[in-house]
């Protein structure tokens, strides 16, 4: 029963109870009766002091299904589920009107319970009290409230346990909450009554400064079109957390139109975001790394190709200068040629260099000393409006690795400073330092699969004040001949990732464009390092020539170019393309052989099973391998015997005579003693 209903009732039980008085006072008993019976409300008439219910309409027979007859006979209690004291009770303070609203159950004829509010008051009548009773059935309007009770006790407990808040807020500057849900201290960490009327703060504070133009466009943008609004953004908590949120909601419009206020539902999806990332990282280093794959697998062939090539063309540039007299045109262009390819030469060591074959040998060296010998270098190279800041410690850490190439690092590192600088004016910071492994950042870092493996790393760090790095350009800047300056540039931090690599180490990259990069190597602390030593100048053997060599070759050119080194140095050469054909050619004049030269990547039978096969048969021959991948590669690993000296290619004229000549010299040489293993 609506409040508009329930005023009309009451008004037509005190308008009834005036009437009857009047009909009363003026004795009209047929009027009386007729205004009793023909009510089409159900009227009850109940004697106070017993109970008992001295007469019924006929809408109340109707309503109870039981005759006036048998009505009268009954006693309120009887249709009223309270007990008899609680009856009586009522009925006193309905008596002595000081309530004349209640609500009961009563019991009809067919056994049904049904709700009723019932209107009483105190009526006398030919002398005596008695309680008029109007009788309004609301069990529809009761099964409704219990519905509407349910459901919101349902929403309640849903609205209780969503991972979220549930909010309705005013399209204002400060989203102003007139509802939100006890999942708002879950989410933002404040209690909601903090957030009701702005009463301690506002969401809009809380929306992460950087996210509140989009949050509101993307609001106003659905509220234009009435339609859901869904949007993900990031707020910061009570507690100065900062989390993902997705928002979903939608306008509530009144009949004329008008915005009446926003209704939605807010969660935290911090982890989902997280976990995104992390899966976007995954699938990018995973990329980089097929890449890195593909790129080291070409650049291996290309350089193992190109060191043949180079072989062949040093070596006949050799024997050209040296039918030329010097001094002309003709030995001046053989020897720039000569320049050239062994520029050519450098190139493909670098390659090999960034695959972390590095030829160099480690020494423990001071990682600070070494640099401080590198300042006047590169004080000498830097463009004169760029300073150069170092911060090198007297006495540094201590790593394993090659002093010439630690001054390729630093030197190709502060060039891709200054390059990034350009013509401004700008600084260079230098720093030494060593940092534990936890402090290595875990992004940015490359090799992208390296992990720390010790506790502490030497960092050779170089700050820039130049142009920065975009992200999306951050991981190719150690490709290959990458560079977003010019064409042709872009081995430096190639060679800086390769020599970084092949010490174990690993290097890191903080760059926004505008705001500078920080590069930084990282190298494995060793101990206490051994004095810098300068440029060592190997020993010159002599070369006897005589007896007989096994040359296993399979490049065409350079077989025919070295069995000609040989020749000339009065060897008889047995030339042979292959493994197999080398160990037959072996066994078949085995006694007038004196030394074996043996490529290492051969069809048939490689350099290592030749090798092998040759010691099984003449554990004590001399052995040369040759490779155009450098010797760090080929060493790699463990093998049944080793050769008496490597030779890289490609390799000059004195280097083969003299490489030969250790080999064959009495027993000082420096190379390993053939040794067969168990």
């Amino acid at each position: 029963m609506t409040e508009n209903e329930s005023e009309r009732l009451r008004r037509q039980v005190e308008e009834l109870k005036a009437e009857i008085i009047r009909l009363q006072q003026g004795q009209n008993g047929a009027v009386y009766r007729s205004l009793f019976e023909d009510n089409h409300a159900v009227m009850l008439l109940i004697d106070p002091e017993t109970a008992a219910i001295r007469d019924a309409n006929p809408k109340a027979c109707a309503y109870y299904g039981w005759s006036r007859e048998e009505l009268t006979q009954f006693k309120i209690d009887d249709i009223n589920t309270l007990s008899r004291e609680d009856v009586f009770t009522q009925m006193e303070l309905a008596r002595s009107d000081k309530r004349r609203n209640f609500f009961f159950k009563h019991r009809r004829a067919d056994g049904s319970i049904r709700d009723v509010e019932v209107y009483s008051g105190p009526l006398t009548v030919k002398g005596q009290t008695l309680l008029y009773s109007i009788v309004h059935d609301i069990t529809d309007r009761v099964l409704a409230q219990q519905r509407l009770t349910e459901s919101e006790r349902r929403l309640s407990t849903l609205m209780a346990n969503l991972p979220g808040m549930v909010y309705r807020c005013l399209n204002d500057e400060f989203w102003t909450m007139k509802f939100v849900s006890d999942g708002c201290f879950a989410l933002t960490g404040f209690p909601p009554e903090h957030l009701l009327e702005n009463h301690r703060t506002n969401y809009a504070d809380l929306i992460h400064p950087e996210d509140r133009p989009a949050v509101r466009g993307q609001v106003q943008a659905g509220l234009d079109r009435r339609a859901q609004f869904n949007m993900t953004y990031r707020i910061r908590c009570a507690d100065g957390a900062e989390k993902w949120v997705m928002e979903i909601g939608q306008g509530v419009f009144g009949d004329t139109g008008k915005l009446l206020a926003i209704e939605g539902f807010i969660t935290d999806i911090t982890e989902r975001i997280k976990t995104e990332e992390e899966k976007s990282r995954l699938e990018d280093q995973n990329r980089q790394l097929q890449k890195a794959e593909s790129l080291g697998r070409m650049a291996g062939a290309i350089a193992h190709r190109f060191n043949n090539l180079l072989g062949v063309v040093l070596g006949n540039l050799e024997m050209a200068v040296s039918v030329h007299e010097p001094g002309t045109i003709a030995n001046e262009n053989l020897s720039e040629a000569m320049q050239a390819a062994r520029r050519a030469a450098e190139v493909s060591g670098l390659m090999l260099t960034y695959l972390g074959q590095t030829r160099a040998r480690a020494d423990a060296i001071d990682l600070a000393e070494a640099c401080r010998r590198s300042m006047p270098t590169l004080r000498a190279a830097m463009p004169k409006d760029v300073l150069l800041e170092p911060d090198i410690p007297v006495q540094g850490p201590v790593i394993k690795a090659s002093a010439h190439q630690i001054q390729q690092v630093l030197i190709n590192l502060c060039t891709n400073a200054w390059e990034a600088i350009g013509n401004s004016r700008g600084a260079i910071r230098l720093t030494v330092k060593v940092i534990s492994a936890e402090e290595i950042p875990a992004v940015q870092r490359f090799p992208l699969d390296w992990q720390p493996q010790e506790r502490d790393y030497a960092c050779l760090e170089v700050v820039d004040s130049g142009c920065g790095i975009a992200s999306k350009d951050i991981e190719k800047l150690f490709d290959p001949f990458f560079s977003s300056k010019f064409t042709g540039r872009g081995l430096g931090l190639p060679v800086v990732l390769g020599v970084v690599k092949a010490y174990r180490g690993a290097v890191a990259v903080e760059s926004k464009p505008g705001k500078g990069s920080v590069f930084r190597a990282y190298f494995p602390v060793a101990s206490e390092a051994s004095p810098l030593q300068t440029d060592k100048v190997d020993k010159v053997f002599k070369a006897e020539g005589g007896g007989t060599v096994l040359l296993v070759e399979d490049d065409d050119m350079l077989r025919k170019l070295t069995q000609a080194v040989f020749k000339g140095l009065g060897f008889e050469v047995i030339a042979t393309s292959d493994g197999a054909a080398a160990l037959e050619a072996f066994q078949t004049r085995q006694e007038e052989i004196r030394l074996v030269l043996c490529d290492l990547s051969m069809p048939v039978m490689d350099g290592w099973d030749t090798l092998d096969a040759l010691r099984k048969l003449s554990p004590d021959i001399p052995v040369i391998l040759t490779s155009g991948f450098a010797e760090s590669q080929v060493m790699a690993g463990d093998h049944f015997t080793l050769p008496n000296a490597f030779l890289s290619k490609p390799y000059e004229r004195d280097e083969l005579i003299n490489t030969i000549a250790q080999v064959l010299s009495p027993p000082d040489r420096s190379a390993p003693i053939p040794r067969l293993r168990p």
